[in-house]
């Protein structure tokens, strides 16, 4: 049938509106009737941009249009929603003029569709390419990046080197989480029945990108007995960025405040910018991270997180605590800037201040 289609761009040469003849000098009568047959083709022009509902089975489309075309043209636009999710390649066919294969635009080209590209209730715009006698998607279903990454998405292997637990269970889950502090991806393990990291030693392989896996290293328990100072850890290596370190009833034999001091290749004395509080008092110092107890038996419990500066040797550090049994609230932090990576950490005390024996501290970087 005639229709909107048919109509010139030339204003004079429409003479006629769904058969209604609206040339110069038209009847008067027929003045009513032309402008019902367009408000009439209008109305069938908006019903197909609006989404009308495909029909048809499987991967093959089909529409009927309100305005009911003849032929195909280039440059012909319709509006569908899709009744059902596509499983692979598609095509459509617009009031039975031929099925003709759906096209998206991706990697820089005209490619069939993927399964699910058409998603049952979605709307779609197509115009139909003469050239290449295709409908092509407007609306190109986007292609998946994972956060934090440029490339796309379209394959995942997971290596070890060697037949192990964790390969086991990735081959089995895929990652839940990806840590965007961390180039590290988490993921169920069914032997712990608990989600847990990838450790040391695996590498996640991304078609196109690859990701470094960062292990995170747990040092063992140390006693806060004896003499100060106590060496946390002086064995770390890789020239880790982050460590927590986590104290449980620390406490000195007499009144005064314990540091925390950091050091590459020896430990750093001077040169920290550090203060600390509890209960609205507060101390500084140059010779670490002080950790202010005040009075002697009470024992700090708390967690102390230190961040290297991306580029650079300057540690930030900041922790927060409590002193066990009593109402009291503490914090503090500063930095410091060592010659080189991290090597080791360890608790000190104030003058004639020893650990009493009753607290225990370990470390965790990565």
């Amino acid at each position: 049938m005639g229709g909107v289609l048919d109509w010139s761009t030339t204003p004079g040469s429409n003479t006629t509106v769904d058969g209604v003849n609206i040339a110069e000098g038209m009847q008067a009568g027929l003045v009513n009737n032309g402008m019902r047959a367009i408000m009439a083709l209008v109305r069938e022009w908006q019903l197909d941009a609006s989404g009308v509902v495909t029909a048809g089975a499987g991967n093959a489309y089909t529409i009927t249009s309100n305005q009911g075309i003849a032929a195909y043209a280039d440059g012909l636009r319709f509006s569908f929603r899709a009744d059902r999710n596509n499983t692979g390649a598609a095509t459509l066919n617009v009031d039975g003029r031929g099925a003709k294969a759906l096209r998206k635009t991706a990697a820089g080209a005209l490619t069939a569709l993927a399964a699910d590209d058409l998603v049952a209730e979605a709307i779609y715009d197509v115009v139909y390419d003469v050239s290449s006698d295709v409908f092509v998607l407007v609306n190109s279903p986007a292609p998946e990046v994972l956060p934090g990454l440029t490339a796309t998405v379209t394959e995942l292997n997971y290596t070890d080197g060697v037949t192990s637990a964790i390969q086991t269970q990735l081959n089995a889950k895929a990652p839940t989480i990806a840590d965007p502090n961390a180039d590290r991806i988490r993921f169920w393990d069914d032997s712990a029945g608990a989600e847990a990291w990838l450790t040391a030693g695996t590498g996640l392989t991304i078609t196109g990108t690859t990701l470094s896996v960062v292990s995170e290293t747990l040092t063992s328990v140390v006693s806060l007995s004896g003499v100060s100072p106590i060496n946390v850890t002086t064995a770390i290596t890789g020239a880790p960025s982050y460590v927590e370190l986590w104290f449980n009833g620390m406490s000195l034999s007499s009144t005064g405040h314990a540091f925390v001091q950091l050091g590459d290749t020896a430990f750093v004395t001077t040169g920290y910018d550090s203060s600390g509080s509890s209960n609205g008092s507060g101390s500084i110092s140059a010779s670490g991270f002080i950790i202010r107890i005040g009075a002697a038996a009470q024992a700090f419990t708390g967690t102390m997180v230190l961040r290297r500066t991306p580029g650079t040797n300057i540690w930030i550090a900041a922790y927060n605590g409590i002193v066990d049994g009593i109402t009291s609230y503490m914090s503090g932090g500063g930095k410091v800037t060592l010659t080189g990576s991290l090597e080791r950490i360890r608790v000190t005390a104030t003058a004639a201040n020893d650990f009493d024996g009753s607290g225990t501290v370990y470390a965790v970087y990565r």
